[in-house]
């Protein structure tokens, strides 16, 4: 069987993946739409494809979750 080995960018990909799922806990998908400014329809598609996410929407999620912008970009954050 062969090895898959991810890109770079599929890491830091799946990292902000992670940690938005783990920062969104039982809130619901409208409840984080609200906290970043878009519908859940835009979250849905922001979780989907994180990439997509704007500094204006990272910053909303790091200030309300009170994360570093630093940390919930390069690290996969565990729950205190």
């Amino acid at each position: 069987m062969s090895k898959i080995y991810l890109t770079d960018s599929e890491r830091k990909e799946d990292i902000v993946r992670y940690n938005l799922q783990l920062l969104q806990g039982r809130l619901s998908c409208t409840q984080m739409g609200k906290i970043i400014g878009v519908s859940k329809s835009t979250y849905l598609n922001r979780l989907k494809n994180p990439m997509q996410l704007t500094i204006k929407e990272i910053d909303r999620i790091c200030k309300y979750f009170h994360v570093d912008i630093n940390s919930f970009l390069t690290e996969k954050l565990t729950y205190k």
